[in-house]
């Protein structure tokens, strides 16, 4: 079995900070990631994100100076800007895997799982440390309603080789406002349906309101007050039916109601603190019938005297 000083489960912007901050320190290190290293924000997130928006705001600056000196406005060619984009960061996780070990950290690929408090499994070879760090972030939420497996999330969007003609989108948070504002801007019509009364409510209802009717002047719809109950797919389509009995036909639906923890980890982790509680009960159960033994015998030989 290999040992360790710290394992990290999980190796994201937090792993590596964490890692980062463990320089000039003796501490043997071991970094496990079951996806891709780096994380969220430079493989699915901020990052590539970030690649796209700068087409995207070329073509809304233009979209705007239309008739003020610029004679026709640019447009998206989507299957290029996304064979562009995957190019671009075809590498990321391995230059990721490689900062970990450029810092002297040993790196692993695989699924942990616990065995014990200092102790995990992963890919059928156990590791033990003194400390064991769950930085397993987020994941996109997946919503439980009927053809809800039709549904696909922000890291589906962000790699998608063809742009549909039209899309949902279930949630009006920052990460749907802002993939809406991509695919409507690069042609697809857009729809935006929220169960509550208004986008991003953490927000300014002001400015909230006016993004919101900037969106709408580009073509994007939106149906507040009324969630998803279900979706029918009708041969390449889909069909989203709301609450309030609103009917969208659609050839890409995304789930972006938000983010949850990954918390297969922590269920893991609850397993191992059940069953090492159980060994407890065990022991103490062990013991106290010991210990009524010996003093049943106690009493046996005190009644013989």
């Amino acid at each position: 079995m290999k040992k360790f000083d710290i394992i990290l489960i999980g190796a994201g912007p937090a792993a590596i900070n964490f890692s980062i901050a463990t320089q000039g320190s003796d501490k043997k290190i071991l970094a496990i990631e079951g996806d891709k290293f780096g994380g969220t924000c430079p493989n699915y997130g901020c990052e590539p994100k970030i690649f796209l928006e700068g087409a995207v705001r070329n073509v809304l600056s233009s979209q705007l100076l239309q008739n003020r000196g610029i004679a026709q406005a640019s447009t998206i060619d989507w299957n290029t800007l996304m064979k562009t984009k995957k190019a671009t960061w075809k590498n990321m996780p391995a230059a990721q895997e490689m900062g970990f070990e450029n810092l002297g950290i040993d790196t692993l690929h695989g699924y942990a799982k616990f065995v014990d408090n200092h102790t995990v499994e992963v890919n059928g070879e156990q590791y033990q440390a003194d400390k064991i760090v769950i930085a397993t972030g987020q994941k996109p939420r997946k919503l439980n309603f009927p053809g809800s497996e039709y549904t696909h999330n922000s890291n589906d969007v962000l790699d998608l080789d063809n742009l549909p003609k039209k899309t949902v989108f279930i949630g009006a948070g920052i990460v749907s406002m802002e993939m809406a504002t991509l695919l409507a801007a690069a042609g697809s019509k857009v729809s935006i349906v929220e169960f509550l009364s208004r986008p991003m409510m953490a927000f300014s209802e002001k400015h909230v309101m006016n993004t919101v009717e900037d969106m709408k002047k580009r073509g994007i719809d939106f149906y507040f007050n009324q969630g998803v109950s279900e979706i029918k797919k009708n041969d390449d389509q889909y069909e989203v039916i709301t609450s309030a009995g609103t009917k969208l036909t659609a050839d890409y639906v995304v789930d972006a109601s938000g983010r949850i923890a990954n918390v297969e980890a922590w269920k893991i982790l609850m397993c191992s603190f059940l069953s090492a509680v159980a060994l407890l009960l065990m022991t103490i159960l062990k013991l106290m019938l010991k210990e009524f033994m010996l003093l049943g015998m106690s009493l046996k030989r005190n009644s013989l005297h």
